[in-house]
């Protein structure tokens, strides 16, 4: 299950990062004209509806070089605008499975709560795997509790063994605060702490903690977040952002 997230850089990171791709220059080119669409949207310089046409298409395309650049830029200005945001719902509705992937990798709460309910509740029946997947991983970052019982329903329905695990992996956490899986010869415990993390990694994976049913799992929970301090984000609150008419 995919739970990471990494904070949105500016134009200015990708385009150094870009600079030190080996990839070919027409490839670049793209991406270079997505970060110079962002930057016109942002200072106003040009008609937002063209620019966002560029950004999604250049989002679409199939090389990694490509759709990284703009849809991190698109979901940047999702985070305040509801042509962005719209722009990203249809990206969430088209036909390719790695598309509607795409669409919520950078969902956080600086979108509206509402509005990342409304996707990945439609997405946790989409027919691919690989995207209810990432669905269940952002579900699990964003704490988005209300959607427990469609979580449920949709578990109920799933074929797919490791779909199946994803869900009630997710649904232990949010739920009870702790997963413990002790298939096979390995076991393991994850601890949730969605208050720690915002939108990010909210879990301590942890193989050398055993628990058995009475155990104290807040005291476990206390002992593993001393044990793992280092790792800590911290630095911030929940900051989930305003519905935009």
């Amino acid at each position: 299950m995919n739970t990471e997230f990494e904070p949105l850089p500016w134009p200015d990171n990708f385009a150094d990062w870009l600079r030190h791709r080996n990839e070919p220059e027409s490839l670049k080119a793209i991406a270079y004209t997505a970060i110079d669409s962002f930057r016109a949207i942002v200072n106003g310089a040009i008609s937002r509806d063209g620019s966002l046409d560029s950004l999604y298409l250049a989002a679409c395309h199939p090389r990694f070089v490509v759709w990284d650049v703009a849809l991190a830029l698109l979901a940047k200005l999702g985070e305040s605008d509801k042509h962005a945001r719209e722009k990203i719902v249809a990206l969430s509705h088209e036909s390719k499975a790695e598309l509607r992937r795409r669409s919520i990798l950078y969902l956080n709460d600086r979108y509206s709560r509402s509005y990342c309910v409304t996707i990945l509740s439609r997405l946790l029946t989409d027919r691919s795997p690989k995207v209810k997947d990432v669905v269940a991983g952002r579900i699990a970052c964003l704490n988005l509790k209300e959607l427990l019982p469609a979580i449920e329903q949709a578990l109920a329905q799933e074929t797919d063994v490791k779909v199946q695990w994803c869900y009630s992996h997710v649904m232990s956490l949010m739920r009870d605060g702790y997963h413990y899986d002790n298939r096979g010869n390995a076991a393991t415990l994850w601890l949730y702490y969605p208050e720690l993390y915002p939108a990010s990694s909210p879990y301590i994976r942890d193989a050398q903690l055993r628990f058995e049913n009475g155990d104290d799992i807040d005291q476990i929970k206390m002992d593993s977040l001393q044990k793992h301090s280092h790792i800590l984000l911290g630095g911030r609150d929940w900051e989930w952002g305003d519905e935009i008419a």
